[in-house]
């Protein structure tokens, strides 16, 4: 907060030492405390008016003495660096920003370490912590940022939770996918249930925005606008938003999402109404190559298709040997292999891609996520020749077996 103006008025005068003489004669002095009541009042403006269509946050940051803090705006198109403060000897800060024309998301940054809170208005967030990494952070001022710091916090546990079972299922020496997606998929569940039912009852708030696009560990979005079970949580905040803030960015991105996926749902109900008509085919996808040629998925028809997608950087030496042995053994019997990536690194994805003697194409966008409606990666399609989907999801194993009829 500002200097108060008045502490530092020069017309202030000690009671004591106020006499009457004849420099204080009574339409003087009725003068001297007119001027020094004017002028305190335009400094109190001043002071309004500096700050009055301003946020802050402030506190105190033990540990974190003479460190620079960053304020951040996370906008939809990039972060913009909003004000920067260093702690003083006694770990006490302030930052300011101005008031957002809707909704936004900010960081405060202790170097690498962020930590998240929503403004929707001249909030005076105050935050105490004694960890320089900004996780536990004590957390008043505002409703929704309270809240935001109680989602992250739930969100760490879900994600340790995650880990826990990762690791367990690793150690015991066997791999099992089943085993690992049903125990991954109840601690998801829970959280996205209790995210979902948040979301609900705050579907005007920046928090329940920022829910719904929230990632916990290992790339996992909860929350999938393609899934019939999530669509409804992204309608609410999409209706709430285009009432309150109908020009925000976060209004116009969650409307484009919006009516992407309903031009998604037509088209597989299109090539579902095909298949059950006996017109069979399946949605095409065109996507460069490491050259920059364009392969489309549907050059491919008449041949059994693998359609792979996945992160080409996450694949282990042995998951890509087992594709190079795959595609050896079946190419010869008619199957062809189209992986789709979604690798942000162009150099070494192209390096990568070299380890493949079939189509790898890469989707920087990630486009075919709506338009074959996943959400977890790595996950595959089987194409039949006549462009029937046969199989989702096989292992290599399953693949052989499948191709063995």
């Amino acid at each position: 907060m500002g200097r108060r103006a008045f502490a530092f008025s020069p017309f202030f005068v000690q009671p004591s030492k106020m006499t009457l003489n004849k420099a204080h004669t009574p339409g003087k002095m009725k003068n001297a405390l007119f001027a020094a009541v004017f002028c305190a009042a335009v400094l109190a403006v001043q002071n309004s008016c500096s700050h009055g269509d301003e946020f802050s946050i402030s506190g105190e940051m033990k540990g974190c003495e003479g460190k620079k803090l960053i304020l951040v705006r996370e906008g939809l198109n990039g972060a913009e660096v909003t004000d920067s403060a260093e702690v003083n000897k006694k770990g006490k800060f302030i930052l300011r920003g101005k008031r957002p024309a809707s909704p936004e998301i900010y960081t405060l940054r202790n170097g690498s370490h962020l930590f998240f809170f929503p403004v929707d208005s001249t909030e005076k967030i105050v935050i105490s912590t004694a960890d320089t990494s900004l996780t536990q952070v004590e957390v008043s001022g505002s409703e929704k940022a309270v809240d935001m710091q109680k989602w992250r916090e739930f969100a760490l546990e879900t994600n340790k939770a995650l880990r826990t079972v990762v690791d367990s299922v690793a150690k015991s020496g066997t791999w099992q996918r089943g085993r690992l997606n049903e125990q991954m998929y109840g601690i998801i569940k829970n959280y996205k249930d209790t995210a979902a039912a948040y979301i609900s009852r705050h579907s005007e708030s920046i928090v329940s925005y920022y829910l719904l696009f929230k990632k916990l560990a290992y790339d996992i979005n909860p929350f999938d606008v393609n899934a019939a079970e999530d669509y409804r949580s992204f309608a609410i905040v999409a209706n709430k938003w285009n009432k309150l803030y109908p020009d925000a960015g976060r209004t116009i991105h969650i409307r484009k999402m919006m009516e992407s996926v309903k031009e998604s749902r037509q088209r597989l109900q299109m090539v579902a109404q095909a298949n059950s008509s006996g017109k069979a085919g399946f949605i095409n996808l065109s996507y460069p190559d490491r050259d920059g040629k364009m392969h489309n998925l549907s050059d491919l028809k008449g041949k059994y298709i693998l359609l792979q997608f996945c992160y080409l950087s996450q694949l282990s030496a042995q998951v890509k040997e087992d594709f190079r042995k795959v595609y050896r053994e079946l190419n010869p019997r008619g199957l062809e292999i189209y992986m789709v990536t979604f690798d942000k690194d162009f150099n070494r994805w192209a390096e990568l891609t070299l380890d493949f003697p079939f189509t790898v194409v890469r989707d920087i966008n990630e486009t075919s996520a709506a338009t074959y409606n996943f959400s977890l990666l790595p996950t595959n399609y089987l194409i039949d020749p006549e462009g029937n989907i046969v199989g989702r999801d096989l292992t290599m194993k399953q693949l052989m077996a499948r191709m063995a009829k």
